[in-house]
């Protein structure tokens, strides 16, 4: 997102913590606290041929590397990555038009955005219906789903339906885009669940599936899915298309047990998107996972979260940060974790070692990324399978 930029400067003694970052049209943006402003300018001003990918960014011994061989350095992360955990179930994945419901905040009702949905496909899926967590994800700043992919296909993995909208927000953000982005997280629940209206439920009458059901494009019943909706052995696959997929998610979801987590400015506004939930469609959001959320003081980063924090009545909302995390250090969740009210469950769990590093780039970029991938007392691939357990401990129980 910085390749229109021309220069970054300092704003003086005065201004010590403010950065300025000037585009070709010769407007300036402030970028506000000093982490993100001095990575963000040390980005800018960097040059590839001045680095090294050392064995310290890998968190490789010298040996180790020297085992690697030379068509492999610098390696991707999938050569180094291994999930906390074996899947337990295969997973689909679909990207999917989804109608706003709620008051629109940006532009006209009823218009549109992409999610990007995984879902876990059992053998036989009806025996798993009404049993899965559906969980909403909000990836950080400029990120998107497929930033943190491999995260979100664990969980799917291990039974999770997980959805997150694709568009990312960026540090040119207006507050009002921000609050966009988190309600379009709530919309992406909402999705999955319906408003309530139609099938998902059991017959009274004769004990089978009610197998009808409200998407956003109408009312859906058994006739309309005979091909698109249906696998062969008679169970949901919805493979046809995003209503036949809607069904099959409706169906396999248990609709008290729906969390949602978030990284970074995601983690943040995470908060803002459970209180979208609860308040616009009627939705519980039961889980918070909070991972390094940032309260940059004046901006739209700290007040949007700050209310919601205070609004979530009853929520289980965990705050996970990161020991060595510079660019949103810890003390920034506890603040957020001191606005729960008395009737949320607080939690606040800080890995030892770990940086803001959540993201899953390859190495030969992290000195390029204010992420601070490889600069921590563990590896990013240990962080984030560590990340990975203590997602699936939460929203699992496990």
């Amino acid at each position: 997102m910085w390749l229109g930029a021309v220069g970054v400067e300092e704003l003086g003694r005065a201004s010590s913590t403010l950065w300025a970052l000037t585009l070709p049209n010769g407007r300036r943006t402030v970028l506000i606290e000093s982490p993100i402003g001095k990575l963000t300018a040390n980005f800018l001003n960097l040059h590839p041929e001045e680095f090294a990918l050392l064995p310290d960014f890998l968190n490789l011994t010298p040996q180790e590397v020297a085992l690697l061989p030379p068509e492999s350095l610098p390696p991707l992360f999938d050569d180094l990555y291994a999930p906390a955990l074996p899947p337990k179930f295969g997973v689909g994945e679909r990207i999917v038009d989804v109608t706003r419901r709620g008051p629109p905040i940006l532009g006209p009702g009823g218009s549109t955005f992409k999610a990007h949905v995984l879902y876990p496909v059992g053998d036989d899926d009806r025996d798993d219906f009404g049993s899965h967590p559906l969980i909403g994800f909000a990836p950080g700043l400029a990120g998107t789903p497929m930033d943190y992919i491999r995260t979100l296909h664990f969980l799917a993995s291990q039974g999770a339906v997980v959805i997150a909208p694709t568009q990312p927000v960026t540090l040119f953000s207006t507050s009002e885009e921000f609050r966009a982005f988190a309600a379009d997280v709530a919309e992406s629940v909402r999705w999955v669940l319906g408003d309530g209206s139609g099938g998902g439920g059991i017959d009274d009458d004769d004990g089978s599936y009610d197998d009808g059901f409200y998407s956003d494009d109408g009312y859906y019943g058994d006739d309309d899915f005979s091909d698109d909706g249906y696998g062969d052995d008679g169970g949901f696959r919805g493979t046809g298309n995003d209503a036949g997929l809607q069904l099959y998610l409706r169906r396999l979801v248990d609709r008290n047990r729906v969390g949602m987590f978030g990284h970074s400015v995601g983690g943040a506004l995470i908060l803002e998107a459970a209180r979208v939930a609860r308040d616009h469609f009627s939705i519980f959001v039961r889980d918070v996972f909070s991972t390094s959320p940032p309260c940059i003081d004046g901006s739209d980063l700290c007040d949007i979260p700050y209310h919601a924090a205070m609004a979530l009545e009853g929520t289980r909302v965990k705050f996970y940060v990161a020991g060595q995390d510079t660019v949103t250090p810890p003390h920034q969740a506890e603040l957020f974790l001191s606005l729960l009210p008395a009737s949320a469950i607080g939690e606040f769990m800080v890995l030892e070692g770990g940086t803001h590093c959540f993201v899953e780039s390859d190495p030969r970029t992290w000195p390029f990324f204010s992420s601070e991938c490889g600069k921590g007392g563990i590896s990013p691939f240990h962080q984030i399978a560590e990340w990975q357990r203590q997602l699936l401990w939460f929203f699992f129980g496990e």
